[in-house]
């Protein structure tokens, strides 16, 4: 997937005369969708690199998004900060669990 700039620099690299033509009729059989785009780079970077809003926004820019598609995008952190969260709290919950049940076998044993 690719933004909308990317492709456009792309074609205009490669001497394509049609750059405008091209990008409409992507855009209306959605294959480009800069908005979805954001959202897709969001999850991925945040769960390969790991890396925080701010570094994610500056890349984003870089590929020329809006800030209206920046900031749809960067509301996929937040849902991945609360699942991560949510993961990590169940996790602990189990490990304690685990923890509690040995102790009441290991007291009444």
């Amino acid at each position: 997937m690719r933004s909308e700039k990317e492709i456009r620099d792309h074609l205009h690299q490669k001497d394509y005369e049609y750059i405008e033509i091209a990008i409409e009729r992507l855009k209306k059989n959605r294959m480009i969708n800069d908005e979805e785009y954001a959202r897709s780079f969001v999850r991925t970077t945040f769960q390969l690199k790991n890396e925080g809003p701010k570094k994610i926004e500056r890349e984003l820019r870089q590929k020329g998004l809006t800030q209206e598609e920046i900031l749809s995008g960067l509301e996929e952190y937040s849902w991945e900060i609360k699942n991560l969260t949510k993961n990590v709290m169940l996790n602990i919950l189990k490990m304690l669990w685990k923890i509690k049940f040995v102790q009441l076998v290991t007291v009444n044993v």
